[in-house]
């Protein structure tokens, strides 16, 4: 968690290990605060894909790393698309 002022915030990131648990390395966090339970995707291109809840929101936040999840950004097209509860009708 980072704190600014008077505010906490915390941010999704990953841990991998590229040398079979060898080592162990965190990623960059993601641009956006507030966002935890993430899921990571890897594409057949080797860009990262991470849907993270957003919390205080009934919507997650996806996040793109083409560099192995050194940097993140917004992945517009998905980012608020996917929310929770609807699927069940609450």
């Amino acid at each position: 968690a980072l704190r600014s002022g008077s505010t906490t915030n915390y941010y999704s990131c990953c841990i991998y290990s590229d040398n079979d648990g060898a080592t162990w390395t965190m990623s960059a966090q993601v641009p956006n605060a507030k966002t935890s339970e993430n899921m990571i995707l890897e594409l057949n291109s080797g860009e990262l894909i991470m849907s993270s809840r957003k919390d205080g929101s009934r919507s997650r936040d996806v996040f793109i790393s083409s560099d192995g999840g050194a940097t993140w950004s917004v992945y517009a097209p998905l980012t608020g698309v996917f929310t929770h509860g609807l699927a069940n009708g609450s």
